[in-house]
């Protein structure tokens, strides 16, 4: 079995790149896992482990709705972070004017539940910079993320989906492309 997602392959601005650099300076003292460049996606959807069927079915309703999208643009705009258990637990890019990327999750996620293939409840867009384990300054990180969370935006032209491989390894996720979807 697979351990499977939808996504949408990222790549920074220069401009976004030097916003991630300089976080990286501000936070370097914290224990930080940073994502590299090559694992940045927005997920649409995840799916988790799929026999081999299911991941034919999967294929088979992507090249659908790729046939089916037109390209489409959205912004990633300003940085933020995800709690768990009231603790920061993943610092992101967030995405602004994302109504076109809402749709196509929403899109897939029916065509694949109508088959029985189970899927994420909701979607909120994001792009994961970086996993956080347990702070050793909590108020010093919130000082950088308040004092950096507004950066310039960056547009992000769509024209294609990707199928991942999710492999789960002892120092984090491996994510490998299987398919690649182009839009008409």
């Amino acid at each position: 079995m697979r351990r499977i997602f939808i996504g949408i392959n990222i790549s920074l601005s220069p401009e976004s790149q030097q916003v991630l650099s300089r976080l990286k300076i501000e936070l370097r003292d914290e224990p930080i896992r940073w994502e590299v460049p090559e694992k940045l996606h927005i997920t649409l959807c995840f799916i988790g482990s799929v026999l081999p069927g299911q991941l034919e079915t999967v294929c088979e309703i992507l090249q659908q709705v790729s046939q089916e999208q037109a390209v489409f643009s959205f912004l990633l705009k300003n940085l933020s972070c995800f709690k768990r258990r009231g603790e920061p637990a993943v610092v992101f890019f967030d995405v602004a004017k994302g109504d076109e990327l809402v749709g196509l999750a929403g899109q897939i996620k029916n065509r694949l539940n109508t088959t029985g293939i189970s899927t994420n409840p909701g979607f909120n867009p994001h792009v994961t910079l970086a996993r956080l384990k347990k702070l050793k300054n909590k108020p010093a990180f919130y000082a950088v993320m308040d004092q950096m969370r507004e950066t310039p935006a960056q547009i992000v032209d769509v024209q294609k989906i990707m199928l991942y491989e999710s492999v789960l390894k002892p120092g984090g996720s491996e994510y490998k492309i299987l398919y690649e979807f182009n839009f008409s």
